[in-house]
């Protein structure tokens, strides 16, 4: 039994040849068919020193170990699995912050706590300034250390300005929410109860008397 694993997984000299012949430029762009054929061919057609050679190199060449479905089923799937992003995982640890708010307005209000979160750049700085405003328009002149200091100052403010006016939102309409929503009641509890029409043998005691 040892012996015919070691036959099985051992490394045949015709595969060696294959190696050897991957990158031949006269096998490229052939199909799959017509290029086992012309290697066949081309294994036939060497001579008896090459082919002791490549016997020799088979014997020393490892075998090649066999691998468990489950071993190649956990590399398929870690191969698949991609590493998050930052974004991705500031979501996932911020996304109860933000449950209050409509779900249209949840990932915008995220996108501007995530901009607060890391470090601004100055070419988003100067995006976000106001029409005619321009770094050589402040004191200090273009591209000052006072200068960007005070830009990075007034959009760090704006941001975080809208972040607490979307937080304030969110608890506002939680709070609505909790009011407006009455609890069900009972059938006929707190309804105007209609008036019952009188019976036929009522009607016959009213008239006698």
């Amino acid at each position: 039994m040892f012996r015919a694993c070691l036959r099985f997984l051992a490394v045949s000299p015709f595969t060696l040849f294959m190696m050897d012949q991957k990158n031949n430029p006269a096998l490229k762009g052939c199909a799959i068919s017509k290029r086992g054929k012309l290697l066949s061919k081309m294994y036939k057609e060497l001579s008896q020193n090459q082919r002791r050679e490549l016997n020799m190199r088979a014997a020393r060449h490892p075998n090649l170990g066999k691998r468990s479905k489950t071993e190649i089923t956990d590399e398929k799937r870690s191969s698949r699995r991609k590493s998050k992003g930052t974004f991705a995982t500031f979501v996932k640890n911020n996304y109860a912050s933000v449950r209050g708010l409509n779900y249209r307005k949840r990932f915008a209000a995220l996108s501007k706590l995530y901009n607060l979160s890391r470090p601004i750049q100055m070419e988003e700085v100067i995006k976000s300034m106001p029409k005619g405003h321009s770094l050589a328009a402040l004191p200090g002149g273009k591209g000052s250390a006072g200068v960007k200091a005070k830009e990075k100052e007034v959009v760090i403010a704006k941001a975080v300005q809208d972040a607490s006016e979307m937080l304030r939102a969110a608890q506002k309409e939680g709070g609505k929410s909790d009011t407006s929503e009455k609890k069900p009641t009972r059938k006929g509890r707190g309804a105007p109860k209609k008036e019952e029409k009188p019976t036929q043998k009522e009607k016959k005691v009213t008239k006698k008397k």
